[in-house]
């Protein structure tokens, strides 16, 4: 299953650095922040690439601040993939993370065109 590019990634945030990791991507790289809800991402043109999770200072320490809690890929060819798995065996991670390989052409990203 081939590979066609990032789809994006997802940062732990402390709640702390919220306003300073936003201002970071806005001033600095040029993303724009947009907020759906709970779901906070960093647009660039007109794609979601950072996708923020902000979490409470306790929760770090099992992960560093600044950890990458997920990366995206967006991909093609699953129907294929799936097939040469023979009948009793599928391809998903569907129910891990919200992410998943879908048959209708690719991975679904979870992302704000996905959710609202």
């Amino acid at each position: 299953m081939p590979v066609d590019e990032l789809n994006h990634y997802n940062l732990r945030v402390p709640a702390a650095a919220q306003a300073r990791v936003i201002e970071f991507y806005e001033r600095m790289l040029g993303f724009e922040f947009r907020q759906n809800g709970r779901l906070l991402w960093l647009w660039r043109g007109e794609r979601p690439l950072v996708h923020l999770t902000i979490v409470a200072e306790a929760s770090m320490s099992a992960q560093p601040a600044g950890a990458i809690d997920h990366i995206a890929f967006s991909c093609r060819g699953l129907a294929a993939m799936q097939a040469s798995f023979g009948p009793r065996r599928s391809l998903s991670c569907e129910g891990l993370s919200g992410h998943g390989l879908h048959p209708d052409g690719g991975a679904r990203s979870g992302g704000p065109e996905d959710r609202t």
